[in-house]
């Protein structure tokens, strides 16, 4: 009896308690089909924060449009990206995810207000922004995996 209470003891603090891993499927370069833009997905030197950057190949050069972050802030996930330029970060709260996907909302940014991630399969996923009646797809394929 003593042996369980001692191990619940030690797993009472990480009961309910996600981390950023919660996002490993992202891990990974994909490209955009049909399209010269990719998306990189790698563990932040931290490892509590997941970091992405998406970029397209336009002739010889490499054009960076974003850098992403997935990150925990007291106990809530966002999504976050940073657009190449003058503008700030835009925080969307995660507020749905699990083993294969998740979804993010910002109901007061201009567009989008909601950002989807859903793997179809280890090598494919769909993504899409929508808001204000507007919706925009994206599928990616994996061309590499950063497990």
């Amino acid at each position: 009896m003593k042996k369980y209470i001692l191990l619940l003891i030690v797993w009472i603090p990480f009961i309910g308690k996600a981390q950023v891993n919660e996002f490993g499927w992202l891990q990974g370069t994909w490209k955009m089909k049909n399209k010269e833009t990719y998306e990189v997905w790698k563990t932040g030197n931290d490892q509590k924060i997941l970091e992405g950057i998406s970029y397209r190949i336009k002739g010889a050069d490499t054009v960076v449009s974003e850098t992403l972050k997935i990150k925990q802030q007291n106990g809530i996930f966002y999504y976050v990206p940073d657009v190449a330029g003058d503008q700030p970060e835009v925080y969307f709260k995660i507020t749905r995810y699990d083993a294969n996907g998740f979804t993010a909302e910002n109901p007061e940014h201009d567009f989008p207000k909601i950002i989807r991630y859903q793997l179809q399969s280890p090598h494919s996923i769909n993504a899409a922004i929508e808001g204000d009646g507007k919706l925009i797809s994206f599928v990616f394929d994996r061309i590499n995996p950063h497990r």
